[in-house]
């Protein structure tokens, strides 16, 4: 039997992926709403590590949150395994509730999604509608891949596309988180640093 071997070699996108074309994709943001939304995202990132230095504080048993800034710019990103460690192994953090692992879990995982949209590959597509735009986000992880996706004609196949809502569920917890984090280390610093200068 003669039968020619099977070559794999490019598919048509399965129904329901869009495959857009290069003449209407675009590098970057150019989506008005999505564009806000992630300047929002960036700039509540920002304020959310004004509150480290008082979780930080805590849980170095001390009340002075100036110290704990000035610790915390000598380290690269947020420090997220040294808080785990310093809750998890220090004495004077034993009684501390389960309040502050949540929040440590939580603060790792903003400050992981804030990195992937700081520096993904953002796309745009429009997809003619009466204007309307679809914004994409690389998925890639690693710098081949990210590489290889410049150097292809469809770099939107292993994008995801993502919208102003999303981005802005994002920026709502980090607001969340920030507050949680000053009513959880507010009290703890407030009693600390009675203690230490009694009227």
């Amino acid at each position: 039997m003669n039968t020619k071997p099977t070559k794999k070699r490019y598919q048509e996108p399965v129904d329901g992926e869009q495959k857009p074309s290069l003449f209407n994709l675009y590098a970057g943001i150019h989506d008005a709403e999505v564009a806000k939304s992630f300047s929002l995202c960036m700039s509540q990132f920002e304020e959310l590590l004004n509150f480290i230095p008082s979780l930080l504080a805590v849980l170095l048993g001390g009340s002075n949150t100036q110290i704990a800034g000035c610790i915390l710019k000598s380290l690269n990103g947020v420090p997220t395994e040294l808080l785990k460690t310093l809750l998890e192994e220090a004495e004077v953090n034993k009684e501390l509730s389960c309040d502050f692992d949540e929040v440590i879990k939580e603060l790792k995982s903003c400050a992981e999604t804030r990195n992937r949209l700081a520096h993904a590959k953002w796309y745009t597509q429009d997809i003619g509608a009466g204007g309307a735009l679809k914004v994409f986000l690389s998925t890639k992880k690693d710098k081949a891949s990210a590489i290889n996706d410049r150097q292809s004609t469809e770099p939107w196949r292993n994008n995801k596309e993502i919208t102003a809502d999303e981005i802005n569920a994002i920026t709502k917890r980090m607001q969340n988180l920030s507050l949680r984090i000053r009513h959880l280390t507010g009290p703890i610093l407030e009693d600390r640093r009675d203690r230490l200068n009694p009227i």
